[in-house]
């Protein structure tokens, strides 16, 4: 069993939602296993950089259904995924090599 091993009690029951979820387990677990096994950071800057695109746009579908159902809980929702997208971003300045544009995008 992964690290980033998707679980049914992280189940939102929308299943929409549930199998973005899914594919952010998988994508987390592919950058794990290409950091684990020293694929350097050409690699691992790819797959985050997927991961950083899918989870903005997974983050904005999820909001928006959120607001149009009056869901009392998006202000707090809001903030954790600011927090979310900024770990990653910062991740993603530690893969930037010195003085050198991004191998990838």
């Amino acid at each position: 069993m992964g690290v980033f091993q998707w679980e049914e009690m992280y189940s939102v029951r929308v299943a929409s939602f549930d199998r973005q979820h899914r594919g952010l387990f998988r994508t987390v677990h592919e950058l794990n296993e290409a950091l684990c096994a020293g694929c350097g950071k050409e690699v691992a800057g790819k797959i985050l950089q997927r991961l950083i695109d899918y989870t903005a746009s997974h983050f904005a579908a999820e909001e928006e259904v959120m607001d149009m159902a009056d869901y009392p809980e998006l202000r707090r929702t809001k903030v954790s995924t600011k927090h979310w997208s900024s770990r990653c971003s910062s991740f993603r300045r530690t893969l930037r090599p010195a003085n050198r544009a991004w191998p990838w995008r």
